[in-house]
C-alpha cells in the first residue's frame, strides 16, 4: 500500500515561496561584493585561476580543463541480436545473451548491459506478479 494517497505529496509544506537557489545567493554575494570594491569579481576569481593554472597549480589546470573539455560519458552501440524468439522464457534469452558473449559474438560491456535491463524487467514483473496476488488475496478476504 503507497505511503501517501494518491495526488499527495511527501512534503505538504513543499518550497517555501521566495526560497533562492544556491547559486542564486552566491552570484548575488560576488556582485555586491564587485560593486562595494569598484570590480567584476567573477572575472577576477576566473583571471586568478588561469594565472594559477599558468604558473603550474594542478587543482587550477583540471577545474579549467574540465569546463572546457567535459568528459564524454561512453554510448553502447546499438545491437540487434538475432535468433531470439520472443516466446522464449526470460531465462532462456538470458542463456543466449551469455552464449553470443562467450562466442564473441557480443562485446561483454554490451551483454553486461543487455543482462542488466533483463534483470530490471524480472524485477518488474515479479513486483507485478505479488500486487496482483495480493488484489486477489485482499479481494477473497472480502
Amino acid at each position: 500500500m503507497p505511503k501517501y494517497k494518491p495526488g499527495t505529496s511527501g512534503n505538504p509544506a513543499g518550497t517555501k515561496v521566495g526560497t533562492r537557489r544556491r547559486s542564486t545567493l552566491m552570484d548575488k554575494a560576488l556582485k555586491k561584493c564587485g560593486e562595494s570594491n569598484g570590480m567584476d569579481v567573477s572575472q577576477k576569481i576566473i583571471e586568478m585561476v588561469a594565472a594559477q593554472a599558468l604558473a603550474g597549480d594542478i587543482t587550477s589546470q583540471k577545474m579549467i580543463i574540465d569546463r572546457l573539455i567535459p568528459v564524454i560519458k561512453p554510448q553502447l552501440p546499438q545491437v540487434e541480436i538475432t535468433g531470439l524468439p520472443k516466446e522464449l522464457g526470460l531465462m532462456s534469452k538470458c542463456e543466449h545473451i551469455i552464449q553470443l558473449i562467450t562466442d564473441g559474438e557480443l562485446a561483454v560491456d554490451t551483454g553486461k548491459e543487455i543482462l542488466a535491463s533483463f534483470t530490471n524487467l524480472l524485477k518488474v514483473q515479479e513486483a507485478t506478479e505479488i500486487n496482483n496476488r495480493l488484489l486477489a488475496l485482499e479481494a477473497q478476504a472480502k
